[in-house]
C-alpha cells in the first residue's frame, strides 16, 4: 500500500512537471512563429533613418487566404486609392500603404483582403516620373484573379539618400582647411553646379525638400542666378550670370563636410562648416532703422532680431522698414530655414541646442576682450538658445577651435572659406584667385556703428566689418552634436 503511494506521488510529480514545461514554452521566452520554426521573444528594434518623404512604414507581406469559407469562389478583385509613397531608393521594396484590395465572391459578397501581392515595374532603375502599370493579384481556393492600376513613380539612386548621421571622413578621403583636422559629412545641401544636359534631365517637379530629381538618381535645386558682379565663374567653368538674365540652373545637393572645431574636448563637439554654403540674405535687410522690442532699442547689428539667425533655424523676427513705419513680423523662414532645408527630422534630433554667447566680450578677440572700445559694445545683446548659430569673433579667433590668433592679414589660415557654386549663383562675394576664399559673417556687431556687423575676409581676418544689409556676405553654419572622442 504504501509502495503504490509513493508510485501516484511520482505520477503527479511528473504530471506537474510536464504542465510547467507546457506553460513556459507556450508563455515564456520561446514563442511559436506559426511555422516550421520559432523566434525568440520580440525586443526592442533599432530606429529606421527616414527616407526622402515621410511615408507609412510597408505593411507586410501576409499569406495568401488558402482556405475559403464554404460556398464561396472568388469572382473578380477591385482596387481602390492611391501608393502613399511615390518616391523610392534603388533596391527598395514596394510599400503598400494607400491600396486596399476588395475580393467579390460568387454568391455576391464582398471583403477587404490583405494577402495580394504587386508586381509588373522594378524599383531597381532611376525614374523621373514615368507612369508603370501595376498589376495586383489576390489567390483564394486556389483561384486568382488580377486587377491593374495605373500610378506615376521616382526612384533615386541608393547612394542620394540624405546624410542623416555624421559620417566621419577619413584623412585620405578629405583634406580641409586644416591640417590634421577632423571632418564629418552630415546633412544635406545644394552645392556644385550639375552636369547633367537639359532640362529632360531632370523631373517635371520637385519630388523632395523642394528637389528635383536628376537622370543620374540625384536631387537637384533649381535656382535663378544672381552673380555678385561679372566674370564670376562656376567650378566647371562656365559664367555664373547676373540676375538680369533670368537664367536658371540646377545644382546637385550633396553631403555637407564639417570640421570639428573641438575634436579633444568631452562629448559636446562644434561643428563648423568648410565651406561658404548660402549667400543673398542679409543680417538684417534695413540698416538705418532701428526697432523696439520689450521696451528696449534693437539695432540693425543685433543678432537676436536679425534675419540671418532667422534664416538659420527657420524663425520668425521683427522688421522695420523705416522711421516712424509700424514694426512686422516677417515669418518668411518661419519652418522653412536652413536647418529644415539641409537636415532630415531625424537629423535634427542629433542637433544640440547651444546657448550662443552675444556678450561684448564675444565681440572681441579671444586673447583681448578689452581691445575694441575697451571692451565695450552697446549693440551686445542677449544670448540666445539655437541649434543653427554663427561663430563669434572670440569662437573665430581661438586657437583652441584651429583658427590663428587675431591677424589682421591671416592669409592662408584655418579661417579661409570659399564659395560653393550655389552661393556664387546666390550673390557670394569670392576673392579672385585659388588662395582666396570669400567674405563670411560673424554674429558680433560692430562696436562703432549700429549698421555694422563683423565679417572674415576673403583672405581669412577677422578684422573685417559689412554694413548688414549687405547681400554679399556668405553663411558658414555652426552646430553642436554630442559624440564620443
Amino acid at each position: 500500500m504504501k509502495k503504490s503511494r509513493i508510485v501516484v506521488a511520482v505520477v503527479l510529480a511528473l504530471l506537474i512537471v510536464f504542465l510547467l514545461l507546457l506553460a513556459l514554452w507556450r508563455f515564456g521566452k520561446i514563442i511559436p512563429r506559426g511555422d516550421d520554426g520559432f523566434s525568440e521573444a520580440p525586443g526592442l528594434e533599432l530606429e529606421q533613418e527616414p527616407e526622402a518623404e515621410s511615408s507609412p512604414a510597408p505593411e507586410p507581406e501576409l499569406e495568401q487566404d488558402a482556405k475559403p469559407e464554404p460556398g464561396k469562389t472568388l469572382a473578380g478583385i477591385e482596387v481602390s486609392g492611391a501608393p502613399s509613397k511615390t518616391l523610392y531608393f534603388a533596391g527598395e521594396k514596394f510599400d503598400r500603404a494607400g491600396l486596399t484590395v476588395t475580393a467579390s465572391y460568387g454568391d455576391g459578397s464582398s471583403k477587404v483582403v490583405k494577402g495580394w501581392t504587386a508586381s509588373g515595374f522594378s524599383l531597381d532603375k532611376i525614374w523621373l516620373g514615368e507612369e508603370q502599370v501595376l498589376t495586383i493579384s489576390y489567390t483564394e481556393g486556389k483561384v486568382t484573379k488580377t486587377a491593374q492600376i495605373s500610378a506615376c513613380f521616382y526612384v533615386a539612386a541608393k547612394n542620394a539618400r540624405p546624410t542623416t548621421k555624421p559620417v566621419a571622413l577619413a584623412s585620405d578621403e578629405y583634406s580641409g582647411t586644416l591640417s590634421g583636422g577632423v571632418y564629418y559629412k552630415f546633412g544635406d545641401f545644394p552645392q556644385t553646379i550639375s552636369a547633367l544636359p537639359g532640362t529632360d534631365s531632370y523631373s517635371n517637379k520637385t519630388v523632395y525638400n523642394g528637389y528635383y530629381l536628376g537622370s543620374d538618381g540625384y536631387f537637384y535645386e533649381k535656382c535663378a542666378e544672381s552673380a555678385y558682379e561679372n566674370g564670376y565663374t562656376y567650378s566647371d567653368g562656365s559664367q555664373v550670370a547676373r540676375a538680369s538674365s533670368k537664367r536658371e540652373r540646377y545644382f546637385k545637393v550633396e553631403p555637407i563636410v564639417w570640421r570639428v572645431l573641438n575634436p579633444s574636448e568631452g562629448k559636446r563637439k562644434i561643428f563648423l562648416a568648410e565651406n561658404m554654403l548660402m549667400a543673398g540674405v542679409a543680417f538684417y535687410e534695413y540698416y538705418n532703422v532701428s526697432r523696439k522690442i520689450d521696451d528696449k532699442v534693437v539695432y540693425p547689428n543685433n543678432y537676436e532680431h536679425s534675419k540671418i539667425r532667422a534664416y538659420l533655424n527657420g524663425l520668425s523676427y521683427v522688421v522695420r522698414e523705416k522711421e516712424g513705419a509700424e514694426q512686422t513680423v516677417n515669418k518668411s523662414c518661419l519652418n522653412k530655414g536652413f536647418l529644415q532645408k539641409a537636415f532630415t527630422a531625424s537629423a535634427q534630433k542629433l542637433i544640440l541646442v547651444t546657448e550662443i554667447d552675444n556678450s561684448a566680450a564675444s565681440a572681441n578677440p579671444f586673447s583681448n576682450a578689452s581691445l575694441w572700445n575697451d571692451g565695450k559694445n552697446i549693440f551686445a545683446c542677449e544670448s540666445v538658445k539655437d541649434k543653427i548659430f554663427l561663430l563669434s569673433e572670440k569662437e573665430a579667433t581661438a586657437s583652441a577651435f584651429g583658427f590663428t590668433e587675431y591677424d589682421d592679414y591671416g592669409r592662408g589660415n584655418s579661417r579661409i572659406r570659399k564659395a560653393t557654386d550655389y552661393a556664387k549663383a546666390n550673390f557670394a562675394y569670392q576673392g579672385p584667385g585659388s588662395a582666396f576664399g570669400g567674405c563670411w559673417w560673424l554674429r558680433s556687431p560692430y562696436y562703432y556703428r549700429t549698421d555694422f556687423a563683423l565679417d572674415c575676409d576673403n583672405a581669412g581676418s577677422a578684422y573685417d566689418f559689412g554694413m548688414v544689409s549687405t547681400r554679399r556676405g556668405g553663411i558658414v553654419p555652426a552646430l553642436s552634436i554630442s559624440m564620443e572622442n
